[in-house]
């Protein structure tokens, strides 16, 4: 992580070694860009496609 702020390394450095412990998680890269959006949190990888592909029909179809 490139950034001179030492709490936001260490606070995700600590939020790593938990998510680790607790089995790892699954991700997917949908775009490789920067975004201050909330994060949405869904109970499987499908639903969460399913989500993005009814969300992205709807911005294109506006």
């Amino acid at each position: 992580m490139a950034t001179a702020e030492g709490t936001l390394v260490a606070s995700t450095s600590r939020g790593a070694k938990a998510l680790n412990a607790g089995g790892g998680v699954t991700t997917v890269l949908t775009a490789d860009a920067m975004t201050r959006r909330p994060a949405i949190d869904f109970p499987s990888i499908v639903e969460a496609r399913y989500f993005r592909r009814r969300h992205t029909s709807r911005q294109c179809a506006s």
